[in-house]
């Protein structure tokens, strides 16, 4: 994944120039496969702007990666490092999803109890306190 963030207010052209910067930046960059762009929006917080942009990338696959240049942490240095010299307009960096949908370095997850067996809260209020027991002790 990579965020693009230009000054606040910077409209949605401007963005689209820097954009373009970028897919020539993946689109020269050993390792990379596909990539697609959205302008005016961020994954990353969520926010629709013109000053926001967002790419998701695919890697070729492991087994043409062999190599340790071609590993994903030093294809995504490598993309950090040409967006930092190359895109002065704004902040744009390269990151990986996290490894598990939802839970990530900066995020949480939730957690569902149910019971489905028809019990009565007052069984499911024991399982879950039981299930909190346990996890403090862990």
């Amino acid at each position: 994944m990579l965020h693009v963030q230009l000054p606040a207010a910077a409209s949605l052209e401007r963005t689209d120039q820097v954009l373009k910067k970028v897919e020539d930046i993946l689109g020269h960059t050993e390792g990379v496969e596909y990539y697609t762009g959205i302008g005016g929006f961020s994954l990353l917080n969520r926010i629709s702007a013109s000053y926001q942009g967002f790419f998701f990338m695919s890697f070729k696959p492991w087994d043409e990666r062999t190599s340790k240049e071609l590993q994903a942490q030093a294809i995504l240095a490598k993309i950090n490092g040409a967006l930092a010299t190359q895109i002065p307009e704004g902040m744009a960096f390269a990151f990986m999803p996290p490894s598990i949908p939802g839970l990530g370095s900066a995020g949480g997850f939730s957690l569902w109890l149910q019971d489905r067996s028809g019990g009565s809260v007052e069984f499911l209020d024991q399982n879950v306190k039981a299930f909190l027991a346990r996890r403090e002790n862990a």
